[in-house]
């Protein structure tokens, strides 16, 4: 466990070998106070417009994720991609991302993002996976992940990953999507042995810590079963020596 407290006695050397090592750092207080309260004035500002009358941002987005799926899924979609009050976190991230990635060259946002785990709902979970098969055009980066209102448990569906999984390198993969309207996983094949082969780390923190993990990295999120969304941020950074071609994405469309 890192505290950002620390990082200015933190060795590049250090910090890199235990990610290399891991495959993730968990940082204690990465976030600040003021970065979390501009993700989070910019979400309540965004659910407001859709808020019934005494509806906090949970309830409206539980209303909404459970009652106008086409609705949640624009003010999703479109969170995922223009969401600009993540701007500070991208910023505080980007010191920890360029003391693990490659030196030189550019350092990019490839994805930052909101994501919401709704209660007792499967369609915004993702089985086990990587992430560098969603786009091997991109491969040095990291992933940052947090939580922005509230404690990340497994009751609420925290992020679960297997320590030192990322040593497998890119995996082959199965498509998983078990409802048509469901996120699509990228599951490594022989994930059973996987499983029994690697520690189990569920991510539990508080606001402002922030785990950063490799783009190998096998993980997943679990069931929230707390009857209240769970809202996690996500800062995605990597390493480029020129401008990378078009991203394309696992449902056969380009960005």
């Amino acid at each position: 466990m890192t505290d950002r407290n620390n990082l200015a006695r933190t060795d590049r050397d250090t910090l890199a070998s235990t990610f290399e090592s891991d495959g993730y750092v968990f940082f204690k207080g990465l976030i600040s106070a003021r970065a979390l309260e501009d993700v989070r004035d910019g979400l309540r500002t965004i659910f407001a417009a859709y808020a019934e009358p005494g509806e906090d941002t949970f309830a409206t987005i539980t209303r909404l994720g459970m009652n106008e799926k086409d609705t949640f899924y624009r003010i999703y979609q479109f969170i995922a991609r223009a969401f600009l009050a993540t701007y500070r976190v991208r910023l505080e991230c980007f010191e920890i991302a360029k003391q693990i990635l490659p030196r030189g060259g550019s350092y990019i946002d490839i994805g930052s993002a909101v994501i919401f785990a709704l209660p007792n709902d499967r369609r915004l979970i993702w089985d086990w996976h990587q992430e560098t098969p969603y786009d091997a055009k991109i491969v040095d980066a990291v992933h940052f992940n947090y939580p922005i209102f509230e404690r990340a448990h497994l009751g609420n569906g925290t992020m679960s990953l297997l320590k030192g999984s990322h040593k497998e390198g890119t995996l082959p993969y199965r498509k998983v999507r078990p409802t048509a309207d469901s996120a699509t996983s990228l599951v490594p094949e022989g994930m059973d042995k996987l499983v029994e082969r690697y520690e189990k780390v569920d991510f539990v923190a508080d606001p402002g810590d922030a785990i950063v993990f490799h783009n190998d990295m096998i993980h997943t999120s679990n069931l929230n079963t707390s009857g209240r969304p769970r809202i996690t941020g996500l800062v995605r950074i990597a390493a480029i020596d020129r401008v990378p071609e078009v991203a394309s994405w696992v449902d056969g469309k380009s960005y």
